[in-house]
Formats: C-alpha cells, sequence, structure tokens
C-alpha cells in the first residue's frame, strides 16, 4: 500500500486505546492528532454508548466522529447528529428482556446515546462486571430506572444495543444458547463475560464501511484495530484488520496484522506512526 493511502482509522477503546488503567497515554493522543492533522478520519469505534465516551479521547484536536454500540449508530460530535443509525425492532427488545431480564446477572438498553440499567440491577454491578474501572465507569454514566421493562414498553425511541454481564462465562454461553434461534439479531462479547446484542447486520464493519461510502473513502483505504469479540467483524470487513497484540488469539486470526506491542505499551501510537512515518507495510 502506497503511503497515506490510508483514510479512516476506526480504533476500538477498551484493551486497545486505553490501557489498562483505562488511561490514553499523552503519546497515543499526540499520534491521533498528528494523523487527524495529516487528512486521515480517525474515530473511536466502540461497543459503548455515546454518554461513554472518553473525554480524553474527544478532546483530541480534530475528532469529529465516534461509532458506537457495536455500529449501532455513527455521530457527528461536531454537528451533534447521528448520521448513521440501525436499531433494534422494539418488539425483537421485548421479546429478548422476557426472556433475559430475570436471568442472574446485568441487563441495560442503549438508547439515543445513553445507557439505561434498573435499581436492581445497578446494585449488581460489583458481582457482575469484573473490572473496577469498568464498574466505576458504569456508575458514571448510567441512567437508572425503578423498572426497566415498564421503562422499555413506554420509551418511544429505538434501542441501538443490549448489553449484559454475567458472573461466568458459562452463564453467559447458555443465555447465548437461550437466544441462538432469535431471528434478526447479532450476538458479539467484549469481554468473556459480556453478551452484546444489535440488530442483524450491524456491527463495527458495517457501519465503518458505511462511514467511508459517506466520505468517499473506499474499503481498501479503511483501517481498524481492535483487541476482542466484538472488533471481529470490524478486522475482518475494512481493507486493513489490525489486532493488538494483547489480542484474543481467535481476533488475531481475522486481522491482517498483528501489533508487536500491547494496550499498555502504546500500540496504537506506534501503529499510527507507523503509517504516517512509511505508509502501510509492516
Amino acid at each position: 500500500m502506497k503511503k497515506n493511502q490510508i483514510k479512516i482509522i476506526g480504533l476500538d477503546l477498551d484493551g486497545t486505546v486505553f490501557n489498562d488503567e483505562k488511561e490514553i497515554t499523552h503519546r497515543t493522543k499526540k499520534a491521533i492528532a498528528q494523523a487527524i492533522a495529516s487528512g486521515i478520519y480517525v474515530l473511536p469505534a466502540t461497543g459503548r454508548p455515546k454518554v461513554g465516551l472518553p473525554e480524553a479521547f474527544l478532546n483530541i484536536p480534530g475528532v469529529r466522529y465516534a461509532l458506537i454500540a457495536n455500529g449501532a449508530s455513527v455521530i457527528d460530535l461536531k454537528e451533534n447528529k447521528t448520521i448513521y443509525h440501525r436499531c433494534l425492532p422494539k418488539e425483537t427488545v421485548i421479546r429478548i428482556a422476557k426472556k433475559c431480564i430475570d436471568v442472574e446477572g446485568t441487563f441495560e438498553l442503549y438508547i439515543e446515546g445513553n445507557a439505561i440499567m434498573s435499581k436492581e440491577h445497578m446494585k449488581l454491578a460489583d458481582r457482575y462486571i469484573p473490572s473496577p474501572y469498568i464498574r466505576d465507569y458504569v456508575r458514571k454514566t448510567r441512567i437508572v430506572v425503578d423498572d426497566l421493562m415498564d421503562f422499555l414498553m413506554y420509551c418511544p425511541d429505538d434501542v441501538e444495543k443490549i448489553n449484559m454481564s454475567y458472573e461466568t462465562s458459562d452463564r453467559k454461553n447458555a443465555v447465548m444458547e437461550l437466544l441462538k434461534n432469535e431471528p434478526g439479531i447479532s450476538m458479539a462479547c467484549g469481554l468473556q463475560t459480556n453478551l452484546e446484542i444489535t440488530r442483524e447486520g450491524t456491527d463495527k464493519g458495517t457501519a465503518l464501511l458505511e462511514f467511508g461510502r459517506m466520505m468517499n473513502i473506499s474499503k481498501e483505504s479503511i483501517l481498524a484495530c481492535g483487541d476482542s469479540g466484538n472488533d471481529r467483524m470490524m478486522l475482518r470487513k475494512v481493507g486493513i484488520g489490525v489486532a493488538m497484540a494483547n489480542a484474543e488469539d481467535d481476533i488475531k486470526l481475522e486481522s491482517n496484522f498483528i501489533l508487536p506491542y500491547t494496550n499498555n505499551e502504546d500500540g496504537v501510537a506506534w501503529l499510527i506512526e507507523h503509517i504516517l512515518d512509511n505508509g502501510f507495510m509492516m
């Protein structure tokens, strides 16, 4: 690939841009800013809702777009508007909620950039969300309601994503088995004990390609970098899929390249610096 042919870089956040302390280092922020200044669109491509986008990333000069909720939406941060939206039908969400909301774990809905959780499930966060950093992030960003099912029945807005967390991967796998014949959905796992549900055909890869179409940029000029299950389709579908050194083994198999560095070793910074200095030839 010729130098400067990369025009879009989609970056997963947790386990990719963030180190294990949930920090974005100065080197990484500098590299992202330099890439944007050179004419490359750099955007977070995350399973998080809009409300969960980190200020440390959004405050990088030139960051304008964000892909959220595993590709259910792409938003223009400057204009404060959604430019791509693909949500779950309400009847689908209600069916899944009736099957899963009382399973031992947490259950939340991503709606219009927010995340909504019941008081009961928020009380269970310590038990079912293993990372203290993620628990803290959840507490700071969730809208808490008395009865989530009641809220859902009367909410007029579309659901971008259903997000669930369980104590063990076996419990998560049991829920996946429960939903395996549910029509019209896609399932992904950002963590070993986490289950994320979006509309069928909705994923980070499809959303990045749609963003490229809007910007008149071909698939071949889109690069994505990630580490976990909800990055799988992104690495598979874009022109160049890059896995972190700390990525899950099966995600590395989906990638074109594997970085020599982890999220704790400024792997994303190294990748962008390499692109700016050499084009993409590893």
